[in-house]
């Protein structure tokens, strides 16, 4: 699964992917460099987060001011004759200017995005919530909320499975320039050699030796 959103002409393009070993690919792609994370799925709360957002004054204030200077304007032109209409047309200005102004302001608060965090509350990655499309979206957050559900409250997790979990996070500390090569091949011998795991049964919280 995977979907590609374009940030704006200068802030370039933005592409989750969701891999086959179990991690999501999110890459950052602008005019002069590419940066991409990997994160692993069991790292990811899958309560996503949507927050929408528009300011409503700003907008009204936009209104009031561009309707006071059409009237300005108008009863300038059709009461007064020049130079007598100067200072309703200057008054017409202003008040355009200042509808422009609020106009931008209510464009800019415009929020729609949908945050992915962390099991301990840290913002990992954010995505549009309308780019392509709303639907699309949607789509893309409930497969990756699925895929996430599936890894971590499958009933109980076995042994077999705990040693895939912990090996993943082994290459992914090695990938990122934590644990040395010797480290991580210490570390794959430990969890390859452990006969008894600690196996979480996340129905009643009970851990079983």
């Amino acid at each position: 699964m995977k979907i590609s959103q374009k940030t704006g002409l200068f802030s370039g393009k933005v592409t989750a992917h969701i891999a086959n070993n179990d991690e999501l690919i999110f890459t950052h792609e602008k005019m002069l460099n590419k940066n991409t994370t990997k994160f692993l799925l069991d790292h990811i709360d899958p309560l996503y987060e949507s927050h929408k957002q528009f300011s409503t004054i700003a907008a009204v204030m936009s209104l009031t001011f561009f309707t006071l200077s059409i009237f300005l304007y108008w009863y300038g032109k059709s009461y007064f004759v020049p130079p007598e209409d100067i200072g309703y047309l200057f008054m017409s200005a202003i008040t355009f200017i200042a509808s422009l102004a609020a106009g931008t302001k209510a464009l800019r608060s415009k929020l729609n995005v949908v945050c992915f965090k962390s099991h301990d509350g840290r913002r990992l990655f954010t995505l549009y919530g309308n780019k392509p499309s709303t639907k699309e979206v949607e789509l893309f957050c409930k497969s990756l909320k699925n895929k996430i559900d599936k890894i971590k409250y499958n009933g109980e997790i076995s042994s077999e499975r705990m040693k895939e979990i912990l090996s993943r996070h082994v290459e992914f500390l090695f990938e990122n320039n934590v644990l040395s090569q010797t480290e991580k091949e210490t570390a794959l011998n430990k969890i390859s050699n452990k006969t008894n795991l600690n196996v979480v049964k996340l129905a009643n919280n009970e851990k079983n030796a």
